[in-house]
C-alpha cells in the first residue's frame, strides 16, 4: 500500500514564541502625543522613559510626603494639570510637565526626581497648606498687578553693586531661586534692560556656568532706547512697548 503523507510538521516552539512577542507588544502602552510632546529630541524621549522606568510616580509621591500614609494614591495638581501617580501615561500634559524639569537637570534623571520632589514639597505648603484668605492675597487685584510685574521686569537702570540693601538682594534672590527651582522651563526670554558695564562684565564672566538652554533664553539689551527698542520689538509689538524703551504705549 502508498504511504500516508505525513502531517506538516507545525514549529510549535517558534509559534509561541511569536504569540508571546505579539502579547507582549500589544500590552505596552502607546505614548500619547501633542503638538508639544511632537517637539521632543530623542534625547528627552529618552530620558522620559528612563524616568518611567527607574522612578515610579507612586513612589515620588511617597517620597515626597513621608508622612502621608495615603499619597502614593492620591492625584496632585502641578500648574493646572491632575497627576495621578497610578496612571500619569493617561494625560500627555503629564509627560510634558515631566520633560521641562529634565531639561532643567540636563536630563538626569537622578537629579530629576530630587528637584521634583522638591517642588511637591514646596507646593504642598506654600500654595496649599499656606494663606488660604485668597481675598486677602488678591483683594487689590491693581496692587499685585503692579507687584508681579515689578518683579519680571527688572530694569536695571541706576543700579549698582551697592544700591541695594541686603534685604531686597535677598528677596530677589529668593524669588529667582523659587522660580528656578520649581517653575522648570517656563520662560520664553528674558531681557536684561540698561545693565550698567561693570554688571555686563561680571555677567559675561558667569557665562560658563550657566546651561546653554537657560543661556539662549537670555539676552543683555544695554543702554539707551534706540538698542532696547531694537531688541525688543522682534518680541512685542512696538504699540504695546512702552516709550520709555522706544515704544509708544504709555508705562505700566
Amino acid at each position: 500500500a502508498p504511504e500516508k503523507p505525513k502531517p506538516e510538521q507545525v514549529p510549535v516552539a517558534a509559534s509561541t514564541a511569536e504569540v508571546a512577542s505579539t502579547s507582549a507588544s500589544n500590552s505596552e502602552t502607546p505614548e500619547l502625543e501633542s503638538p508639544l510632546t511632537k517637539k521632543f529630541t530623542e534625547a528627552e524621549w529618552k530620558a522620559l522613559k528612563e524616568f518611567g522606568c527607574v522612578c515610579t510616580t507612586p513612589d515620588i509621591f511617597a517620597d515626597a510626603f513621608p508622612d502621608n500614609a495615603k499619597a502614593r494614591n492620591t492625584p496632585i495638581n502641578i500648574w493646572g494639570v491632575n497627576v495621578d501617580p497610578n496612571s500619569p501615561q493617561t494625560d500627555v500634559r503629564v509627560s510634558v510637565i515631566l520633560v521641562k524639569f529634565l531639561r532643567a537637570r540636563n536630563l538626569s534623571v537622578r537629579d530629576t526626581r530630587d528637584m521634583l520632589i522638591g517642588t511637591l514639597r514646596w507646593r504642598d505648603y506654600n500654595i496649599y497648606g499656606g494663606n488660604q484668605d485668597l481675598k486677602a492675597v488678591f483683594g487689590d487685584v491693581q496692587r499685585f498687578i503692579r507687584w508681579r510685574v515689578a518683579l519680571m521686569e527688572r530694569n536695571y537702570e541706576g543700579v549698582s553693586l551697592t544700591s541695594r540693601d541686603a534685604n531686597s538682594k535677598a528677596a530677589a534672590a529668593e524669588a529667582s531661586n523659587i522660580f528656578q527651582s520649581h517653575y522648570p522651563e517656563l520662560l520664553y526670554k528674558k531681557f536684561f534692560i540698561n545693565v550698567p558695564t561693570l554688571l555686563n562684565w561680571i555677567f559675561w564672566a558667569f557665562k560658563p556656568l550657566l546651561s546653554a538652554n537657560t543661556l539662549a533664553k537670555m539676552s543683555v539689551v544695554g543702554t539707551g532706547h534706540h538698542a532696547i527698542k531694537k531688541t525688543l520689538s522682534e518680541f512685542i509689538d512696538v504699540k504695546e512697548l512702552p516709550k520709555k524703551y522706544g515704544g509708544n504705549a504709555d508705562a505700566f
